[in-house]
């Protein structure tokens, strides 16, 4: 089912995609994932996004509006579910899939 990426802030949809996607993404690729900039090559910081971001979340499924509600009102306890990853002072994560 083709779906569209959406943005959510405390609860409230604020942007989505303009195109609609299907599959799933692509956990075995080589290359890093990013929050907060477009293009992680790109050496500019002013391509990088000005801010702070205090929760992300990763879901295996599309949540309801009413779920992503719900999280914004309760998150409930810090969950952190890692194996052999690295965290510190860093801006970006990269992980695999055994």
């Amino acid at each position: 089912q083709a779906a569209k990426v959406r943005l959510y802030v405390d609860g409230l949809e604020v942007g989505a995609s303009p195109k609609s996607f299907s599959g799933s993404l692509a956990v075995l690729s080589p290359h890093d994932y990013f929050i907060g900039t477009s293009d992680p090559l790109i050496e500019r910081w002013d391509y990088r996004m000005h801010g702070v971001i205090d929760e992300v979340y990763l879901f295996d499924r599309a949540l309801t509006a009413g779920e992503i509600a719900a999280l914004a009102v309760d998150p409930g306890p810090l969950e952190i579910l890692a194996d052999g990853f690295e965290s510190g002072d860093t801006s970006a994560w990269s992980s695999s899939v055994p």
